[in-house]
Parts: C-alpha cells; sequence; structure tokens
C-alpha cells in the first residue's frame, strides 16, 4: 500500500474499526516504513495529549450571551400584518407620505418624457404624391409675368387631382397655408380660378406640344424631431473618464496599514474596545458608559475593518525583517482579547509560525504560564489549519510540529 493511503487508516487502526484484512495490510506496511510508523506514533501522542487535556471554564459573557439568543428566539414572531399595519399612529403617516411621494414622482416623470412620446408619434418620413392627369395646352396659350391665361380654343377639361393621403395624418404633414395652395392649384387647373400669383415667372412653352405633364404636390412639413445630441468619441469618454477619476473623491476602503507604529496604535484600540466589551457584559454598559450591544458592534466593526486587516501587514513585516518587538505586541493582544470568537488572528499567528518559528517560541518561552496556555491554543489551532493538506509541501513541517509540541510537555 502507498504511504498516502496508509496514514489515512491510522485513526482507524487505533480505534480497531478496521476489517481483518486491511488491518493485516497496514500492518504489514508499517513493518517496512519507518515514515508511517514515526505518524503513528505522533497520531498516538496527540490523542494522549487531547485526552489529558483539562476543563475549560467558559467566559463570564456566554452565559448573557446564550440566554439572550434563547430569550429572542422564544420571542413570538410578528405576522406580515402587523409588520406592514401596526403601529397604526406611525405606519399609516408614513404609508400616506410614500403614497404621496411617489404619485408626484410619477405625475413628474410623465410630464417630462410627454414631449419626447409625441415626437415618436410621428413618421420619420412621409411622401405625399399626387396625381394629376394635365390638360392638353393650346397654341394660341399666352404667357405673361402675372400667370397663365388661355386665350380661345376650347380646352378638354382637365382631370381633378387626385391627393393620396389619409384624413386623420393630413394635418401632420401639410399645414393650412398649404392646404390651401393645393385648393387654389386644383380650382386653377380646372380653369374656374384666377391666375396663381406670388410665383416666379414661367418661361415660354417650347414649340413642340408635350405629349404630358406631370405635377408633384408640394411637400409637408417635416416632422420635427429632437435635435440629436452629439456622440463624444471614445477619445472623449476617456478624456471625461480621466477627469472624472482626477475630481471625484476616490471612494476605496482603506488598506491594510503599512507601518509598525500604525499596526501597534490599532492593537492597543482594539484591546481597550474589547476590555470595555468585557466589562459591559457584567454590568451592561462599559466603561465608557456605552451599553453592552452598542459595544459588541464596535468591537465586531472594528476587528473586520480595522484589526484583521492590520495582521497581514503584521505577518509581512514580522517574516521580512524578524521584527521581535511588533511580534511581542502581537502576542498581547492575542492574550488580552482572548474571549474572542474570531479565528483569523489564529492563522496569521500559523503562519508566522511557519516563517520565524525561533522567534516565536523564543519569546513565547518568556511569557507567564497562563499566558502560554492562551497562546499555545491559538498556536495549535493557527497551525493545524494553515498546514492542512499541505503537510509534504511544508520541507520541515515534522520539525515544526515537534517543536509545537514540545511547548505543552513544559508547561
Amino acid at each position: 500500500m502507498e504511504c498516502n493511503k496508509v496514514q489515512e487508516k491510522l485513526s482507524a487502526l487505533i480505534d480497531g474499526i478496521l476489517s481483518q484484512d486491511e488491518k493485516m495490510l497496514v500492518e504489514e506496511h508499517l513493518k517496512s516504513c519507518e515514515k508511517c510508523r514515526k505518524v503513528l506514533s505522533e497520531l498516538k501522542k496527540t490523542i494522549g495529549h487531547i485526552k489529558n487535556q483539562e476543563e475549560i471554564e467558559p467566559p463570564l459573557w456566554l452565559t448573557q450571551k446564550v440566554m439572550a439568543k434563547i430569550r429572542a428566539e422564544a420571542a413570538p414572531k410578528k405576522g406580515l400584518f402587523e409588520k406592514l399595519f401596526y403601529p397604526l399612529n406611525i405606519k399609516l403617516p408614513v404609508g400616506a407620505v410614500a403614497t404621496i411621494a411617489i404619485a408626484v414622482t410619477t405625475i413628474y416623470i410623465f410630464k417630462s418624457i410627454q414631449p419626447e412620446i409625441q415626437l415618436a408619434k410621428a413618421p420619420s418620413e412621409e411622401i405625399i404624391e399626387r396625381k394629376v392627369q394635365p390638360p392638353v395646352i393650346a397654341r394660341d396659350e399666352v404667357t405673361s409675368s402675372k400667370g397663365r391665361y388661355i386665350r380661345g380654343g376650347k380646352q378638354p377639361e382637365p382631370a381633378v387631382p387626385e391627393l393620396k393621403i389619409s384624413k386623420d395624418k393630413a394635418d401632420s404633414y401639410l399645414t393650412k397655408k398649404e392646404v390651401l395652395q393645393a385648393e387654389r392649384d386644383k380650382a386653377y387647373i380646372s380653369g374656374e380660378g384666377t391666375p396663381i400669383t406670388g410665383k416666379p415667372p414661367e418661361q415660354p412653352m417650347p414649340a413642340k406640344e408635350p405629349e404630358a405633364m406631370k405635377f408633384a404636390a408640394p411637400k409637408g412639413p417635416a416632422p420635427v424631431m429632437k435635435e440629436d445630441k452629439a456622440i463624444p468619441s471614445a477619445g472623449a469618454f476617456a478624456k471625461e473618464d480621466a477627469k472624472r477619476e482626477v475630481i471625484s473623491p476616490l471612494r476605496k476602503t482603506k488598506t491594510s496599514p503599512q507601518t509598525k507604529k500604525e499596526i501597534i496604535s490599532i492593537f492597543k484600540k482594539y484591546s481597550d474596545l474589547n476590555e470595555d466589551f468585557i466589562y459591559s457584559a457584567s454590568s451592561g454598559f462599559g466603561k465608557s458608559g456605552k451599553p453592552y450591544n452598542e459595544l459588541r458592534q464596535e468591537v465586531e466593526r472594528y476587528g473586520e475593518n480595522i484589526y484583521n486587516p492590520a495582521l497581514d501587514s503584521t505577518k509581512n513585516i514580522v517574516c521580512r525583517d524578524n521584527d521581535k518587538e511588533l511580534l511581542s505586541e502581537y502576542l498581547k493582544v492575542l492574550i488580552a482579547t482572548d474571549n474572542s470568537a474570531n479565528e483569523f488572528p489564529c492563522w496569521i499567528l500559523g503562519d508566522i509560525y511557519l516563517c520565524q518559528p525561533e522567534l516565536l517560541i523564543s519569546i513565547f518561552k518568556k511569557l507567564e504560564k497562563p499566558e502560554q496556555k492562551i497562546i499555545y491554543g491559538a498556536l495549535r489551532f493557527g497551525f493545524e489549519n494553515v498546514t492542512y493538506n499541505k503537510e509534504n509541501n511544508i520541507p520541515n513541517y515534522y520539525q515544526l510540529k515537534k517543536m509545537l509540541d514540545s511547548l505543552n510537555q513544559k508547561k
């Protein structure tokens, strides 16, 4: 069997739950593999240490926190109707104000877009055709600058011009002036009207009689379209974006601190906030006068937004510069905030142990016994998590684990 498969079955071997065949295979492999025997020995030691662990008394605030959750869950929940309408003295006025605000906003938006809706209804382009059967002009037709008169000779009655336009759309294309002009043209062609003045003088007719003439009705006014705005090019957009980035304030959250002085200041403030929170657990109010719930939220927000980002910088500085002072301050804040359920600081401590094990152990040995107990628990938890399923990728994993076990044995 391979070592990885054998090591997975070691725990079952100790518990005696392997089948007879598997047990024989594992024991046969252990006889020939020193590495797996060593792993089995360390596993047995670990189980022995766990069995010898003392019971830890829960913190003072835990009982109050658990009871508060029990009372909150036991309280009767309000139905949807009660949430929406009760208490009436508050919900009814608020609902009325909200309804009025929505109505006013709707009317304002409708009025602002109404002109655009009307413009959208107009057709983009329409062609009005007028089919006219022109008269046959006699040769003795005389043309003057004021108009056109027909003298003598019987002229065939012209056909009435036919307009292709629907009645409901006429107003959209022809103004009143143009409709009147069309009626005058019709009357003149039929010989019933007077000459049409105001037109430029026509050229004399050619000697050859035309076979047919066509007239086009005057086009209606073009639909009024909304003025198009100039669309900036990609370069213009890029300039606007660059300008906007310079002018507008940066909407970025603060990154993790980079200086040791700033990190130590964050550690101190976080410890002070936590101390005030612990004090409020028994009295209901902290030394600052703030209530328990407010302090709890403040500690959680500060830990998530300020303290946790500072831990990344702490790890980088300690691993890079072998900074003993910063690591000592970090252990102090871990001891002061032992009541916290935040696991991230333990992970950071495990990472620091991987890069600076000697430095961490030297500081650990100078702590008092109760403090060593707190740090050892956090270090053990962090080390096991950051190395989980990575044992083969860490060259000195077993050496580090052995050194960590020795810290527990000396307590």
